[in-house]
């Protein structure tokens, strides 16, 4: 059985325990968020993830070179559910509201990265059959995170979401598990705790 659907991911929380202040997402300690708040709304945690790798990658200027004759900015990709597949482009766009400031200090404030969902694989044009994310309907878009968005960076989700099936499914183990962020430069260390 899979838990990672809203309903559980809302009985736990994510917390910043330390950081020293240079992370864009999470400044400030004590900073804490509901892990089904953690994402755009309404998006799979499985697709989010799946997404992650290349949302990154258009946001620091890759090609693909599959798709440098087609578009040279986006890229197709499918989620990891085998029970009907959703599959998704992710793109990126020139951010209209460009903060010039923030520029200066985070070149991601270049972008904006969207994932849009194109087709799906199974009997619906819908994910509710999969996992129950009723916003997950071919058609449907989704902003991936730049530290202008709420919810938590996404390379913490990323980092989390291997374990995170196995700490929920764990009734009798840890009820917190600390994680630190990938980028060695913030300093930033999180607490997943059931509320």
């Amino acid at each position: 059985m899979n838990l990672l659907r809203a309903k559980e991911l809302s009985s736990w929380r994510l917390e910043v325990l330390e950081s020293n202040g240079k992370c864009k997402y999470h400044p400030k300690v004590r900073q804490s968020i509901r892990l089904d708040k953690a994402i755009p709304p309404g998006i799979c945690p499985y697709l989010y993830a799946a997404a992650y790798p290349y949302a990154l990658s258009l946001l620091y200027d890759a090609e693909f070179s599959w798709r440098k004759k087609i578009d040279k900015d986006s890229v197709i990709a499918q989620c990891l559910m085998p029970g009907g597949q959703m599959i998704f482009k992710v793109k990126r766009i020139k951010n209209p509201r460009i903060n010039k400031e923030l520029l200066k200090k985070f070149e991601e404030e270049r972008y904006k990265i969207i994932i849009e969902l194109l087709e799906k694989r199974g009997k619906t044009r819908d994910c509710s059959d999969c996992l129950g994310y009723k916003k997950m309907v071919v058609g449907s878009t989704f902003e991936f995170n730049r530290g202008d968005l709420p919810g938590v960076c996404p390379a913490v989700f990323n980092q989390i979401i291997p374990h995170l099936e196995a700490v929920i499914r764990d009734k009798k183990g840890k009820q917190r598990v600390a994680f630190s962020c990938p980028d060695p430069k913030t300093n930033v260390i999180f607490e997943l705790r059931r509320i």
